[in-house]
């Protein structure tokens, strides 16, 4: 079945449908995540499964399959793994980085799910694109009882002042408000009655060097 590259727009911030509709640059130039912290998110999804291995876990907002690619890697091969994207250029390569993952292109506000089914829920660098009541809600609905969530970024170093500097600067300019320091998206998770917060984990991150500008 085809789907229109349009089909979700109506559910997308206007910064998405017009910034994210490079999957290979995206895929080339967006950092990675180190082995620390796919193990710690694979320790959170298992949380209170007693390790079931038959359990199925749902990406959203996969992108490119960046995250995808480092936590299937991790998980056993008796796990179902679904993972979402609503960007059809970002699910084309999504699809060829991750041949063996069932994926979907759909919005988080109408997710093809049943009720339910789902033990964990993964979003890598997504969750404050759509974190609405409505997500939330389809996110409840197909958790089974007691299933995890866990929402994970890459953030930079402030500590470094040339980058903090230079960030300043760009959020002056920034006028979309889903972005993860902007918070919005824990705020509507603390109002929505069907989750808890749990714990927060900070790993090291990557370090880049610039080689040109």
């Amino acid at each position: 079945m085809s789907t229109s590259p349009n089909k979700f727009a109506s559910s997308l911030a206007d910064s998405v449908q017009k910034g994210f509709t490079d999957g290979s640059n995206y895929d080339a130039y967006r950092p990675n995540y180190t082995d620390e912290t796919t193990n710690e998110v694979k320790r959170m999804l298992y949380s209170g499964s007693q390790n079931d291995s038959s359990m199925t876990v749902l990406e959203l907002g996969a992108g490119t399959g960046k995250f995808t690619q480092k936590i299937t890697s991790k998980l056993s091969d008796t796990v179902t793994y679904i993972a979402t994207e609503p960007m059809s250029d970002f699910l084309k390569i999504l699809k060829y980085n991750c041949p063996e993952v069932d994926t979907k292109q759909c919005a988080t506000e109408n997710l093809p799910i049943d009720d339910g089914s789902i033990k964990g829920i993964v979003a890598a660098q997504s969750f404050h694109w759509f974190s609405t009541k409505t997500s939330l809600d389809e996110m409840h609905r197909v958790l089974t009882e007691n299933g995890n969530v866990v929402l994970l970024w890459n953030f930079n170093d402030r500590n470094e002042d040339w980058i903090n500097q230079l960030l300043n600067r760009i959020d002056k300019n920034r006028t979309d408000p889903c972005r993860y320091h902007g918070k919005e998206w824990k705020t509507a998770i603390d109002a929505h009655p069907g989750f808890m917060f749990v714990e927060q984990k900070i790993t090291q991150g990557q370090v880049f060097k610039v080689t040109q500008i």
